[in-house]
């Protein structure tokens, strides 16, 4: 190869060396890390669709259009016993509600009589910041013993003031490591999302990030190990590397691969209006994620802009699964 064209080539790798070099010896190196982190996750080539994944979108159209079956929102909570019904049958590997199931409800114990520790259902719990106050509709509660993840002394977890779970009933009936897992994660400075911590405590409490714990519920009697001398994670097979805070990246350009679905469309095929052949070959074999995007709070600025939470929670754990998540380049924005 001439080397005119071998500095072609070449260029760019040997740029990259060298901006690295002049970072490590800079007091900017937190801030221009992050900004080069970012910059390679742009610059990234388009996703191919994501298989392992598929996300039920409750969006405006679809809470229109079942007001007539469903009523006004929220629902009650038995209208989601046919569709995970419908969701195990058509072959789905674990069905995750991004949503906070928190006043009790119409319907709590026909829901919670799907949950358990193999029920491969997975109910969110939020993260509250300092200064907001507690209402009737996100309670804070202390949680039973069974709900923290057992022999992950010394792993790095994130701190919340408090955690608001799931009614008393549904919480009684989330049992084992993956059946409930915390949707919240900590913006940098600059309020935007770029890693995801592991575990979320609230006192003696841990519990999972919400894709980790749908990990952990697509494969009953599975266990999440730490190892501090690498910094790695695992669940079975699937492992993964983090920061010093316990926190991985997802590269967020991903989320144009995520395959979406309108909740309308599904429910209609769980209650038997439809047959829909092609929506259960959708389904079979996948993560489903199940969220909103009719509401703003569902939704979180990242780098590439505003995402749907419920997709980059099925991208995070489409990631986790590949072994395919970034360990965070540097420190937390500043």
């Amino acid at each position: 190869m001439p080397w005119r064209q071998y500095l072609q080539w070449t260029w760019i790798p040997l740029a990259a060396l060298a901006a690295a070099a002049l970072l490590a010896f800079t007091p900017l190196q937190a801030r221009l890390s992050t900004w080069l982190s970012d910059l390679v996750l742009t610059l990234a080539p388009p996703p191919a669709r994501l298989q392992s994944v598929l996300v039920l979108d409750l969006d405006e159209p679809s809470i229109q259009q079942l007001r007539g079956s469903l009523g006004s929102w929220p629902y009650t909570r038995d209208a989601y016993v046919p569709l995970v019904n419908y969701l195990r049958r058509a072959g789905a590997e674990v069905v995750a509600f991004n949503m906070l199931f928190s006043d009790a409800r119409s319907g709590d114990d026909e829901f919670a009589a799907l949950l358990g520790p193999q029920s491969r259902v997975v109910l969110g719990v939020a993260g509250l910041r300092a200064g907001l106050e507690t209402s009737s509709d996100a309670p804070v509660a202390r949680a039973a013993s069974s709900l923290t993840i057992e022999g992950l002394a010394g792993a790095p977890a994130f701190r919340w003031p408090a955690l608001a779970w799931p009614s008393e009933t549904l919480r009684a009936a989330a049992q084992g490591a993956g059946a409930l897992g915390v949707m919240s994660a900590p913006l940098d400075t600059d309020d935007r999302l770029r890693r995801l911590p592991v575990l979320h405590s609230e006192d003696n409490i841990v519990l999972p990030a919400f894709p980790v714990a749908a990990l952990l519920a697509s494969d009953p009697g599975s266990h999440l190990r730490y190892d501090p001398s690498r910094r790695h994670y695992a669940v079975g097979a699937h492992e993964w590397a983090v920061d010093a805070r316990g926190s991985f990246r997802v590269p967020v350009p991903d989320h144009r691969g995520v395959d979406v679905v309108r909740y309308a469309r599904v429910h209609r095929a769980a209650t038997g209006a439809v047959t829909d052949p092609e929506l259960e070959q959708r389904v079979r074999g996948r993560a489903v994620f199940v969220g909103s995007s009719a509401f703003s709070g569902y939704s979180v600025a990242t780098t590439r802009g505003m995402v749907s939470g419920t997709e980059l929670q099925a991208l995070a754990y489409a990631h986790l699964k590949a072994g395919t998540v970034l360990r965070p380049a540097g420190p937390r924005c500043v």
